[in-house]
């Protein structure tokens, strides 16, 4: 498959899926937790996570 480059978006594969109960949030919570930063528990909206870096 070939992949069209655009300055606007870019797409790359990726292992795993996501449903309502396993969203892009809990990909980067995930993340936030294996490089030791503030996490949430569960974080099915991204307010879990905006809430934890704003001043």
């Amino acid at each position: 498959m070939k992949y069209k480059k655009n300055i606007l978006f870019c797409f790359h594969k990726a292992k795993g899926s996501y449903n309502c109960l396993f969203t892009c949030n809990t990909w980067v919570n995930s993340a936030f937790k294996d490089a030791k930063l503030k996490a949430c528990l569960w974080t099915p909206f991204d307010f879990g996570l905006l809430n934890k870096y704003t001043d």
